[in-house]
């Protein structure tokens, strides 16, 4: 066993090889080398490495935690802010003009309809709400489902 000091043609570093080895690695950079010629005057020949496979396309982070959050708390917004006033105006139009009136065009109305109006007015916007954050907190979920999924809902229970 002869050993012979050499340098290491990656780094620099010394490397002590045994002549009679057919392969060694630096220990600074790690990088493996092939021992070429006689144990009397060996030589250092980086190995041929495989290829390295192809990189795999990193698949898109699923929307969860805030990011989803955020996406129900906007068409919750859409709903309280927009949808909803647009859909009790659209309600309250034909039952102002249904209500009983008075000899000088006033609204006559009792305070139980009145009520029954109030929560109804109110109630669909929140509803609406509240179902837009929990429907659209799911990435998955699109627009068209989020009318879609309940009428499909309804239809399912009357067939029963």
């Amino acid at each position: 066993m002869q050993l012979v000091r050499m340098q290491c043609p990656a780094c620099g570093a010394p490397i002590t090889v045994d002549g009679s080895v057919r392969a060694t690695t630096c220990a600074y950079c790690h990088t493996r080398f092939a021992v070429v010629g006689d144990a009397s005057q060996p030589a250092l020949r980086p190995e041929t490495l495989p290829q390295a496979p192809a990189p795999q396309p990193v698949p898109a982070p699923r929307q969860t935690g805030a990011i989803a959050n955020g996406r129900g708390c906007l068409m919750a917004a859409l709903m309280w802010f927009v949808i909803g006033p647009l859909l009790s105006f659209a309600l309250i139009v034909p039952v102002a003009l249904l209500l009983p009136t008075d000899a000088e065009g006033r609204v006559v109305i009792s305070d139980p309809v009145a009520l029954c109006l109030s929560l109804v007015f109110f109630g669909l916007p929140l509803a609406l709400t509240i179902y837009a954050f929990v429907y659209f907190r799911r990435r998955d979920n699109g627009v068209a489902g989020f009318v879609v999924a309940p009428v499909r809902a309804v239809m399912r229970r009357l067939r029963r």
